[in-house]
C-alpha cells in the first residue's frame, strides 16, 4: 500500500528552502478549490477511494493536508489561518508555495496590546516570504 494523504500542523523553524523544495515535491500538486463538502468528508472518501484502486494509488502522489484544507489550494481562508498563526507555525514559505490567494495582513490590535505580528517585525519573515516567492 501506499500512503494517500499526508496531515500536518506546524513545521520546525528555518528549514533549508532546498528541502522546502523537496518537500513540495513529494505530494500531489493539483490545484484543489475549497467548496463543497467539509473537508473531513471529502478527505475520508479520497483515501478510501485511493485505497481501493491501488492501481491509480501507485502512479499518484500524496496528497498534502494543512490541518483540514487540502494543499495546493486557491485560498487560504485568514479566519482559519490569520497571519500570527502562519508566522508561529513556521509555515510561511509553504503557504506562499501552495496557496494561491492568501491574507497576510497582521490583525488589528486593540487597545492595551502589544503591537501584532507583521512579515517586517518578525524576524526572518521577509526573507523567507522572498525566498518562496522567488522559487513559486
Amino acid at each position: 500500500n501506499q500512503i494517500a494523504a499526508v496531515g500536518f500542523s506546524r513545521f520546525e523553524a528555518e528549514i533549508e528552502p532546498q528541502l522546502q523544495d523537496l518537500f513540495i515535491r513529494c505530494f500531489s500538486d493539483v490545484l484543489q478549490p475549497q467548496h463543497g463538502k467539509p473537508m473531513k468528508h471529502r478527505r475520508r472518501r479520497e483515501l478510501r477511494h485511493s485505497v481501493g484502486n491501488s492501481e491509480m494509488a501507485e502512479a499518484k502522489k500524496p496528497s498534502m493536508f494543512l490541518e483540514d484544507v487540502q494543499l495546493p489550494s486557491e485560498e487560504l481562508q485568514r479566519s482559519a489561518f490569520p497571519l500570527e498563526e502562519i508566522l508561529s507555525r513556521n509555515i510561511l514559505w509553504l503557504v506562499v508555495m501552495s496557496v494561491c490567494k492568501v491574507d497576510l495582513t497582521p490583525a488589528p490590535g486593540g487597545m492595551g496590546q502589544e503591537k501584532a505580528q507583521s512579515i517586517g517585525s518578525t524576524a526572518h519573515a521577509l526573507d523567507i516570504l522572498i525566498s518562496a516567492m522567488e522559487r513559486r
